[in-house]
C-alpha cells in the first residue's frame, strides 16, 4: 500500500514542484516580488530536493544507464565549472560590510599572523620567509611593531 502511494507521487511531486521553483526563481532573478517569494522559493526546493531524491531512488536503474554516457558527464562538468563561476567569487566576497567572507578571512588572518606561525605552512623557515620578503622589488617593508611583513 504504502509503495504504491509513493511510486504514484515520485514522478508528479518533483514535476509541480519544479515549476513553482522555476517560476519563483524566474521572478526573484527580475525582482518581481522578491521577499514575497523568497521563503516559498527557499522552502518549496528543498522540498523538491526531497521529491528528486526519492524519484531517482525509485527509478535507479535508469538514472545509472545515464551515469554512464559521455553525455552525462560533459553535461555535468560543464555545469559544475558554470556553478564554480558563481561560487568561488562569492566566497571572497562579503554578505556583510566590513566582514571578510570565508577567502578573504583567510588571507587576512594569513597577513596577521606571525612568520613563525606561517612558515611551517608555507614549509619554510621564518628567516627565509624574511629573506625573501626583503627581496621582493628591493623593498623591506616594516610594521609598526618592528617585524618584517610582505608587500
Amino acid at each position: 500500500m504504502w509503495m504504491k502511494i509513493v511510486r504514484a507521487l515520485a514522478t508528479p511531486v518533483p514535476m509541480a514542484l519544479f515549476f513553482v521553483t522555476a517560476v519563483s526563481g524566474l521572478m526573484m532573478f527580475f525582482h518581481l516580488g522578491d521577499r514575497y517569494v523568497k521563503g516559498l522559493h527557499e522552502w518549496l526546493s528543498l522540498v523538491f530536493v526531497l521529491g528528486v531524491v526519492l524519484h531517482v531512488a525509485l527509478h535507479w536503474k535508469a538514472f545509472w544507464k545515464h551515469f554512464r554516457t559521455r553525455s552525462f558527464w560533459g553535461v555535468a562538468v560543464t555545469t559544475a565549472l558554470a556553478g564554480a563561476l558563481f561560487v568561488v567569487p562569492a566566497l571572497a566576497k562579503s554578505r556583510e560590510p566590513g566582514r571578510p567572507g570565508p577567502a578573504s578571512g583567510l588571507q587576512l588572518m594569513a597577513e596577521q599572523a606571525e612568520l613563525a606561525d606561517l612558515a611551517p605552512l608555507l614549509r619554510a623557515s621564518p628567516g627565509a620567509l624574511v629573506e625573501r620578503i626583503r627581496c621582493t622589488d628591493r623593498v623591506c617593508r616594516r610594521s609598526p611593531e618592528g617585524s618584517t611583513l610582505g608587500a
